[in-house]
């Protein structure tokens, strides 16, 4: 599965594709959570990419993910790219994103600001039974309110790879950016 946006019109609709994540916007309104992708058992992968998600809002503390929700298939691998997630709130965890997966999980190039979760990982909660690749992401202003536990990103999984990432200004202080296990 690919849900891919930036695309614009050339020489017809959506005939060129861009990188340009603000070409094409999902807006929860702060209404509901933005978009919820649910694999099967399987080895199909996942990807989303060149997409700004913002203003999802969950206000439940057993569903996670605000702006955009992903489980994976038993064994495929999931990729976010080029995804811009800005202003979505949880009182549960990931309020930007949340990803669970049986296999390899990536985020890269991304954007996470102003997500504010009322527990922990206002950013982004990744699970996964592989290895995890967070790369090149800026993680700035994003706000989660659990004392003493809270982080703007938890990761759970066997191997996690950060590189090149900003976190800053996240949290409330004393708090952690990065939570792993």
């Amino acid at each position: 599965l690919i849900i891919e946006g930036g695309w614009q019109d050339a020489f017809g609709p959506c005939a060129m594709l861009t990188n340009d994540a603000s070409r094409t916007v999902l807006n929860g309104n702060g209404l509901s959570h933005v978009l919820a992708i649910q694999g099967s058992s399987g080895t199909g992968s996942i990807k989303v990419r060149n997409l700004t998600i913002r203003g999802g809002y969950r206000f439940d503390p057993a569903l996670w993910g605000a702006g955009l929700y992903i489980v994976g298939t038993q064994f495929g691998d999931i990729s976010v790219e080029r995804v811009r997630f800005i202003d979505n709130v949880s009182n549960s965890f990931g309020a930007g994103l949340h990803v669970s997966g049986g296999g390899d999980v990536s985020v890269l190039n991304s954007v996470f600001f102003g997500n504010v979760s009322g527990l922990s990982a206002a950013a982004m909660h990744i699970y996964s039974n592989q290895n995890i690749y967070v790369t090149n992401n800026t993680v700035s202003g994003n706000f989660a309110s659990l004392p003493g536990l809270a982080a703007a990103a938890s990761f759970l999984a066997p191997s996690t790879y950060l590189s090149n990432n900003i976190f800053y200004a996240n949290t409330a202080p004393g708090q952690s950016d990065v939570f792993a296990e």
